[in-house]
């Protein structure tokens, strides 16, 4: 993880922050740390490719043994085939009984994965609405009437004009979008 120059100014503010703006941008930034946290979580959470891996390994091992068996079956005769016959059969019980646990593991594992990740983000949900609501209620209580008449106001003629912000938005997002494809050509 890098860390960069406007969560570290974030950090360093003792208060709650005095714009919409440093607020939205807070949530954002939570938001996209707990998305980090997430993704990290899943990341570990990949117990089948562990368990595929392992079955795939017992599985090779049983086969190497079979082998192994079948090769001194045929170097004997009679006795030495009865012995092979019964080694491969115990082989493929330990096989069969070793998979059974490793698929019994790997479901346990990946159901307890997925409960702690569904428990991670349900907490991470949590967290974010109390923050969002924290904050939300704070800027209330801190802004004068006659803003909260005025952002009413521009929220309606926001509305009202919707089509043409969205218009203006796309145009803006789209200079942005060119911008970042431009440098990032340039820098390879």
């Amino acid at each position: 993880m890098t860390s960069d120059p406007a969560s570290e100014s974030a950090a360093e503010q003792t208060g709650p922050p005095d714009s919409p703006e440093q607020l939205r941008a807070e949530i954002e930034r939570t938001r996209e740390q707990l998305g980090d946290t997430v993704d990290q979580l899943a990341a570990k959470a990949d117990v089948k490719a562990q368990a595929q891996a392992k079955v795939a390994g017992l599985t090779q091992r049983a086969k190497d043994t079979a082998d192994q068996v079948r090769q001194r079956a045929a170097d004997t005769a009679g006795q030495a085939r009865q012995q092979a016959a019964d080694a491969a059969g115990q082989a493929r019980q330990r096989a069969a009984d070793a998979t059974g646990q490793v698929r019994q593991h790997a479901a346990d594992a990946t159901g307890q994965a997925r409960q702690h990740a569904a428990d991670t983000v349900g907490q991470a949900r949590q967290q974010a609405a109390a923050v969002a609501g924290t904050g939300q209620e704070q800027l209330q209580a801190r802004t004068p009437e006659s803003v909260q008449r005025a952002a009413s106001a521009g929220a309606a003629k926001a509305r009202q004009y919707r089509t043409q912000l969205a218009v203006a938005a796309g145009s803006v997002g789209a200079v942005v979008l060119g911008f970042v494809l431009i440098r990032r050509r340039r820098q390879r």
